[in-house]
């Protein structure tokens, strides 16, 4: 939590479970290879693999759902 801009607190969520970034191109999301892993548009992400995040874009972490907005 020292390095977090966020923490989710649902049951089941990792301690380094997911980043956002900002890149050349735009924002980028990265699974941490988390335990439960995580979802973007529905989707399971491959770890480690960055996502590009477009405005309204949905991902979710164990119970929390999220809307990227820039």
């Amino acid at each position: 939590s020292e390095v977090a801009q966020y923490v989710e607190t649902s049951e089941g969520a990792s301690r380094v479970h997911a980043e956002i970034s900002r890149s050349a191109g735009g924002y980028i999301l990265k699974d941490l290879d988390s335990r439960n892993g995580t979802l973007l548009a529905g989707e399971v992400m491959v770890p480690y693999k960055e996502y590009p995040l477009t405005e309204g874009a949905v991902f979710t972490i164990v119970k929390g759902c999220y809307t990227f907005h820039t």
